[in-house]
């Protein structure tokens, strides 16, 4: 099956099949974010139909596209699909969507330093379902496992087509209630939980990457945050771990996608925090000393809303000072190297350094090295 190339000069090439217009429409409001890129998009498969000596669109054979044996062993042969590359790097996925009795969207691992997040995206959907948490709003496992070649793969359904809103509201809101209810009771304190432990051996697993500086500010911020969170119980609960407009979509309910990220125990705050951190991060705007305490006000009513009692502002403190953290280690750990230009690092590691200007007033003021 032939397919035509678009954004063929970009690091993400999406390869659309030739004759199947009805799928196409789809894929690209599958895989293409934004009004102008899919408007462009169209035009120029319209274009490049009408106007064929033009040569518009790059040609290409799906069945030499990468991975060609995971085709046919996914049952894909003789089906419409659509195939899509994921950005560059060592968690690179192949997304394949396809046209069988229903659509399915299959991420197939790239390499093997991608296969974790494809195996995990399986299995937390898979205990998503047992618990029977976000019935309607989450893909439908299909299946996962690994091919014959030794990448990974999981196949899901299709979520329904929907707006992205860039705000957070009250179907965010629910949801990620949903998420916390399925968590355990809040029977430890944070310094116990097994999410601060994780934490700490990432950060240890990650030091020969850091330099000298870089390695005392994420140590003086593990101990900060044992300090903050004291003796004040938290209840750890699934996370989605890339909450962000980009993997939602919202018609009269939300739809959220993308679960390679998530964790069955994990901080009450990451994903609310990731909402609104994250594309401030992408679009290099910076967040201000009194935009992150009116973010750090709203975390703590998030955490009340769903856990049921306000919390200490030293805690939200603390989770919010965790979710930067990781998010960094997140990084430094993917790309083997702590890459200072990258957006999101320049702009996390930024925050960490001036951590004592935002976090809650009383805490600022005192600093949290008096307390150690």
């Amino acid at each position: 099956m032939r397919g035509k190339i678009l954004f063929g000069t970009s690091e993400r090439p999406l390869i659309v099949p030739v004759g199947d217009d009805t799928f196409t429409r789809e894929a690209i409001r599958l895989f293409v974010h934004g009004r102008v890129r899919r408007a462009w998009a169209t035009a120029m498969l319209k274009l490049d139909h009408w106007l064929p000596p033009l040569r518009l669109l790059p040609k290409v054979k799906l069945s030499q596209f990468p991975l060609p044996e995971a085709y046919a062993e996914l049952g894909l042969s003789g089906l419409s699909f659509a195939v899509y590359c994921g950005s560059p790097g060592p968690l690179c996925k192949l997304t394949v969507y396809s046209a069988a009795s229903e659509r399915w969207v299959t991420k197939i691992a790239l390499q093997p330093s991608a296969d974790q997040m494809v195996r995990n995206e399986g299995d937390v959907l898979a205990a998503l379902a047992e618990r029977r948490i976000g019935v309607g709003l989450i893909p439908r496992l299909v299946s996962h496992g690994q091919l014959s070649s030794g990448r990974s793969f999981v196949r899901t359904t299709v979520l329904s087509a929907g707006r992205r809103e860039p705000r957070f509201g009250s179907m965010h809101r629910e949801f990620l209630s949903q998420l916390h209810a399925s968590g355990g009771d809040a029977d430890k304190t944070w310094k116990e939980s097994h999410t601060y432990a994780t934490l700490l051996s990432r950060a240890a697993a990650i030091n020969d990457c850091l330099d000298r500086e870089s390695r005392e500010l994420i140590a003086a911020v593990l101990a900060d945050i044992a300090v903050l969170s004291h003796d004040q119980p938290v209840a750890e609960c699934v996370v989605h771990g890339d909450f962000a407009p980009w993997n939602i979509t919202m018609t009269d309910r939300l739809c959220v996608f993308d679960w390679e990220y998530a964790q069955v125990r994990g901080n009450p705050l990451h994903d609310f925090l990731h909402f609104h951190v994250m594309s401030s991060a992408l679009l290099h705007r910076r967040l201000g000393r009194a935009a992150l305490r009116r973010l750090i006000s709203l975390a703590g009513s998030q955490l009340e809303r769903v856990a049921g009692s306000p919390p200490d502002p030293r805690l939200v403190g603390a989770l919010t000072l965790q979710y930067i953290a990781d998010t960094v280690i997140f990084y430094c750990e993917a790309d083997g190297e702590l890459k200072r230009e990258h957006p999101v690092i320049k702009a996390y590691m930024l925050l960490l350094r001036r951590r004592h200007s935002w976090l809650p007033a009383d805490i600022a003021e005192k600093g949290v090295a008096d307390e150690r």
